[in-house]
């Protein structure tokens, strides 16, 4: 099971394809939309991606730029000014690409924003909150944690050595929380989650591979 779309950041997008990981985010979405500011922040800051990013945006298929013309089409630029306008009562002036995420995703009605920033205030965190709503956030140790469960790894050594690439290649300086603590947190915030549950019985996953999960981190010492 795939969901139709998701809005993704900056830094997720390029924590992994930096590293090699982004078939994360073709494993769970059909489709990720790009808000043109988000293009525009990773030429300014992250241009060792940007041939590939921009290869994708050019196809159209999986990566999809959405500009003013883009919103202006679907008879949405009102509406994402006003999602726009909300958001920045809620952020900081230099978390413009945050706000642009998130209005992106409520004025299109994608229930996903797919943020790595989970400072304090932060998108993920106040999506998390409920200071704002309709939306859901997920990070990239999120997606290695539904990768485990949907079977995307051959084990969990794999999924490890995964998460480790982007840790160390997708960040810099690299990401120093490690795997175990991540897939626990992982865990705790997703397991009540409806739509979590309805894509878990989907999926046909089993509860015990969460609980084995947790065995090995601890076994290991991960």
């Amino acid at each position: 099971m795939r969901y139709k779309q998701a809005c993704a950041d900056a830094n997720i997008l390029g924590h992994l394809y930096r590293s090699g990981e982004s078939s994360l985010l073709s494993r769970f979405f059909e489709q990720v939309l790009v808000d043109q500011w988000i293009l525009d922040e990773i030429k300014r800051k992250q241009r060792d991606i940007l041939p590939v990013i921009e290869g994708e945006l050019s196809n159209a298929s999986f990566l999809l730029l959405v500009d003013r013309v883009e919103l202006q089409g679907r008879q949405l630029l009102s509406l994402y000014e006003t999602e726009l306008d909300d958001m920045r009562n809620l952020f900081l002036p230099p978390d413009e690409g945050e706000k642009r995420v998130i209005a992106l995703a409520r004025a299109t009605g994608v229930g996903f924003v797919l943020t790595d920033d989970e400072k304090q205030d932060g998108p993920y965190w106040s999506i998390e909150r409920g200071i704002i709503s309709h939306v859901e956030a997920l990070a990239f140790w999120d997606l290695v944690y539904m990768g485990i469960l949907d079977g995307g790894y051959s084990d969990y050594i794999a999924a490890r050595e995964s998460y480790n690439r982007i840790c160390q290649q997708g960040y810099h300086p690299p990401y120093a929380p490690g795997f175990g603590s991540r897939m626990a947190a992982a865990v705790r915030r997703l397991k009540d989650k409806e739509w979590f549950k309805q894509w878990c019985q989907a999926r046909g996953v089993k509860a015990g591979v969460t609980i084995e999960l947790l065995k090995q981190i601890k076994q290991a010492g991960w």
